[in-house]
């Protein structure tokens, strides 16, 4: 019976673990072939046949004396240390300890990865703890883990079961749901709710706005489940309502702190809307000694007004004089400013002198002067105060007659060559333009 010799060992990428999953089947094939009871030099010759031309390379660089040339666990040795350098059980056990499960992520596969990387952590008899410890800290379920948490003398046999039971219980259930029946949705209009309601006669089904998917009472999927967006708990990111905007960017001076770009910034807790214009930049006198901040960034899109810890200090402010505020700046890609408070300043530009908030951030960042601001500076003005009468289609036709009429026909025929075979074909408009 012909057994199926294993596969070339790959160089490339994880070269550690692809060793050990080459070693491993290489034994298996040396004893289900019934080879391994041959000699030495004989399994050697097999598993240099098996293992490819750049191992064999790799063999041919070791220094080995003349006994471990043609001794078979000398030369598994050797490979040892050349695929599997010593390993930095800090690093390793920081792999583990980082590993969570992902959204969508099986148990099962979350699990298989945690013990191949526990292998390398040489927990030794606490081994089947930390297992433990790592699925209760990193499943996704966090209703599952406060469960785990309840329960008295957890082992790892008791952890698995119960995340297990508990995946096939919703697939069931997500099952059970897709094969019933489905109930009418009435459309209702509501002043204080911007959702639609269901039909509540049979099964109390409704459209989350947490979720944005239609289910009853308490059965919401993001209960407990993080936002991708804000972090925060119990919505999903499409429903989330963290507004981004554009409105700091680094600033391009000589400066031994650590300095950052910011793309965009959000507000969280507040009610305002926040847009994004063009950047306008403009000497603004500031405090009460008038110190002259340069570029100051004129963003009408924003409705708050922005300083740098750095520049508080450079306008004489003490940082004691700042009061708590529960706004939140938040950058691009979700990095989060942290605001150190607000303070009240006096601004002063072209002979206008008014006392306005900042909020003052720990980060470098151009100062940033809001709509509100600006108004009162009159370094913007409001141009177009009313709409002009909108036109009906029949008075735009009345007014432009000429552009309905004929211009007449043209005097030859033109005749137009049709393929009899051909397939009939019809395009889309693209939903991005080429340009």
């Amino acid at each position: 019976m012909e057994f199926k010799p294993p596969a070339n060992l790959s160089l490339q990428g994880n070269l550690s673990e692809n060793w050990r999953k080459f070693r491993q089947n290489f034994e298996i094939y040396l004893k289900a072939s019934d080879k391994s009871t041959k000699d030495d030099e004989t399994k050697i010759a097999i598993q240099l046949n098996i293992i490819g031309e750049d191992a064999v390379e790799v063999y041919n660089t070791f220094t080995l004396s003349e006994t471990d040339m043609v001794s078979f666990p000398a030369v598994l040795k050797a490979f040892d240390d050349h695929c599997s350098p010593k390993k930095n059980i800090v690093f390793e056990r920081f792999k583990f300890f980082s590993r969570v499960q992902q959204e969508g992520e099986g148990f099962d596969q979350f699990l298989t990865d945690i013990k191949k990387l526990s292998k390398s952590c040489e927990f030794g008899l606490l081994s089947d703890e930390m297992v433990r410890d790592r699925i209760v800290l990193g499943i996704y379920d966090k209703v599952m883990q406060e469960r785990l948490l309840r329960v008295e003398d957890l082992d790892l046999a008791k952890a698995v079961n119960l995340c297990r039971a508990a995946e096939i219980s919703k697939s069931q259930a997500r099952n059970l749901q897709g094969a019933s029946v489905e109930v009418e949705v009435i459309k209702k209009k509501s002043a204080n709710r911007n959702y639609k309601s269901v039909s509540k006669t049979s099964s109390e089904r409704f459209e989350c706005r947490r979720c944005q998917t239609v289910h009853g009472v308490r059965e919401c999927p993001a209960f407990w489940r993080s936002c991708n967006k804000c972090g925060q708990l119990n919505h999903f990111a499409v429903s989330c309502q963290v507004k981004n905007v554009k409105v700091l960017q680094e600033q391009d001076e000589q400066s031994d702190e650590l300095e950052f770009t910011i793309n965009s910034i959000g507000v969280r807790n507040q009610n305002k809307k926040v847009l994004s214009i063009k950047s306008w930049f403009q000497n603004v006198n500031v405090g009460d000694h008038h110190v002259p901040i340069k570029f100051i960034k004129l963003d009408t899109g924003a409705d708050v007004n922005v300083l740098s810890r750095k520049m508080l200090s450079e306008v004489g402010v003490p940082e004691s004089q700042l009061q708590n505020t529960n706004i939140i700046l938040e950058a691009f890609g979700g990095t989060v400013l942290k605001s150190l408070g607000i303070v009240p300043l006096k601004v002063q530009c072209n002979n206008v002198e008014f006392t306005d908030n900042f909020i003052i951030v720990d980060k470098i960042v151009s100062p940033l002067l809001g709509l509100e601001s600006c108004t009162k500076l009159d370094l913007i003005a409001r141009k177009v105060d009313a709409l002009g009468k909108f036109m009906t289609k029949d008075e735009f036709i009345k007014n432009n007659l000429e552009l309905f009429q004929d211009l007449g026909k043209f005097k030859d025929k033109c005749e137009i060559q049709i393929n009899n075979e051909a397939i009939p074909v019809i395009n889309p408009p693209r939903g991005i333009c080429y340009s």
